[in-house]
């Protein structure tokens, strides 16, 4: 049986989400995909459960735990009160907290959240980098500044459902409380985790949160795509942003590994565009 867990996370470094390239920007969202935290959940429950487990592993327990279990989590600047969640009216995205008069600007979300590295890529035969090789990688800082209070912490909110636990090659996996919690303060998320960004931790956990719905949120009379949903032949009646989605993904036919095969692209409609 599954439960639905509301789960309140904290960034204890810098988040980098990958949204593709503007130039020589290296641009982050500023939301986390359920994939990203699927993803991340999978391979660190396997890797604290087994010693050098196979790709076998990891597909048994990537199946047992499916993506669509995992909830996109939206920023707060509250300790996960209120978040808030994109949503778009024609091609322009704003940021609200749902029924609550408050909002802010795609401009105004990115100039309180991000901050920014610039790099070169280095050539290692000359050590010495290559023309036309710097480029800024955008990032979701771990703190903000409200112009009053200093380093006021960035959390995000979102849900999991989850079973008690899952049986892997006869070996039982608890997925309690407790067990989240662990894995959760194990994981790193996002890209440039070797710099050490994308380290998160729990800082609030609540379960029978039944009452969510994983796919769809709603302000006043309008409801809102939580997740990516696929462009169909009847959408006349929504107004959103759509772009073809395409992501890096385990290659389970070779030794590649992580990230090593791309998705096939789908024509989707981005997170927070409004289904009338």
């Amino acid at each position: 049986m599954q439960k639905i867990y509301e789960i309140i996370l904290e960034l204890k470094s810098p988040l980098q989400i990958g949204a593709g390239t503007l130039g020589m920007i290296e641009k982050t969202e500023l939301f986390i995909p359920g994939r990203v935290l699927w993803g991340a959940f999978v391979s660190t429950l396997v890797q604290k459960h087994f010693i050098m487990p196979g790709k076998d592993i990891y597909l048994q327990v990537g199946n047992s735990l499916k993506k669509n279990d995992f909830s996109t989590f939206f920023p707060s600047l509250d300790g996960g009160k209120s978040d808030l969640k994109p949503v778009f009216e024609k091609n322009l995205r704003d940021w609200i907290i749902v029924n609550k008069k408050f909002s802010k600007t795609e401009s105004e979300m990115n100039s309180l959240l991000l901050c920014s590295v610039a790099s070169n890529a280095t050539n290692p035969e000359r050590m010495a980098t290559d023309d036309s090789s710097l480029h800024t990688t955008d990032m979701i800082s771990q703190y903000v500044n409200d112009g009053f209070k200093k380093n006021i912490p960035v959390t995000f909110k979102g849900y999991l459902s989850l079973p008690a636990s899952i049986i892997i090659n006869d070996k039982k996996l608890s997925l309690g409380e407790k067990n989240i919690i662990e894995i959760i303060n194990s994981m790193r998320i996002g890209g440039g985790r070797k710099r050490g960004w994308g380290i998160i931790e729990c800082v609030n956990i609540q379960k029978d949160k039944s009452d969510i719905d994983f796919e769809y949120f709603e302000s006043k009379n309008h409801k809102y795509n939580r997740r990516e949903i696929p462009v169909t032949e009847n959408d006349a009646n929504i107004n959103g942003r759509a772009y073809l989605a395409v992501y890096r993904e385990y290659d389970n036919n070779s030794n590649r590994g992580f990230g090593q095969k791309f998705s096939e692209p789908i024509l989707s409609w981005r997170i927070g565009s409004c289904f009338n």
